[in-house]
């Protein structure tokens, strides 16, 4: 089964969240869940792991950020870096993302493009690029914590994804590129417009190792009943 990472956002307050709990301890399935910040406390589970939506660029914390020391004490050891609502600069996320290593972090560092650049081989090439900025700011030692996640920015929070066949070049290519260059190949994920009309491909696709999932996974009753038909 395909691992899904579910980016809730602030989409629900505490009763929606226990209750979300409540229904995602029903699955099996490979789940790892974004919920908001605030509710991380409430929402440890052995069904599922958590990750946190963001986290610090460094140890000189500021108001309101999530830091690596507060995430490892409340036994979340995985963080998302760079979705595209944050608007971060690539310096910040690399910050982030060595914020996040410093404390043994997991980290799902998200890629992306314009629509403009929307042909497999351009955007394989450029997202590649992103990759080889990225590496050369972090010790190859911590490429085993890293998992790259490809989410074209126009299709945040949309009803449609992108074409699974043109994802698969684009990921097949990205492989190819790292397994010639790096000797090793980071696990991909995709996100970006999925939800129960056009997600199936993609779970069942070999190419892709993952999934990141948005507005679909939130709610938790229609997510479940999904996945549960689809097994």
């Amino acid at each position: 089964m395909k691992p899904l990472l579910c980016n809730l956002k602030s989409s629900h307050d505490l009763r929606e969240m226990l209750e979300y709990k409540r229904i995602m301890e029903t699955l099996d399935y490979p789940i790892t869940l974004c919920p908001s910040a605030v509710f991380i406390p409430v929402m440890h589970s052995k069904k599922y792991d958590l990750c946190s939506q963001d986290i610090a660029s460094s140890d000189e914390f500021k108001t309101g950020e999530i830091s690596g020391k507060s995430l490892k004490s409340l036994g979340v050891g995985a963080c998302l870096i760079g979705h595209v609502d944050l608007k971060n600069r690539f310096e910040d996320k690399i910050l982030k993302l060595q914020h996040a290593l410093k404390y043994q972090m997991k980290v799902y560092f998200l890629l992306s493009d314009t629509k403009q650049d929307s042909d497999y081989q351009y955007t394989s090439e450029k997202i590649m690029g992103q990759i080889r900025a990225v590496l050369s700011k972090v010790s190859r030692k911590d490429y085993k914590r890293i998992v790259f996640v490809y989410e074209p920015s126009w299709l945040a929070d949309q009803k449609v994804s992108l074409d699974i066949d043109m994802t698969e070049k684009i990921f097949q290519v990205l492989k190819e590129t790292m397994d010639q260059e790096l000797q090793f190949v980071f696990p991909l994920y995709y996100g970006g417009g999925l939800n129960k009309k056009n997600l199936k491909p993609f779970i069942e696709s070999s190419v892709i190792d993952g999934l990141l999932i948005g507005k679909f996974s939130t709610n938790p009753k229609e997510f479940v009943d999904y996945l549960a038909s689809i097994k």
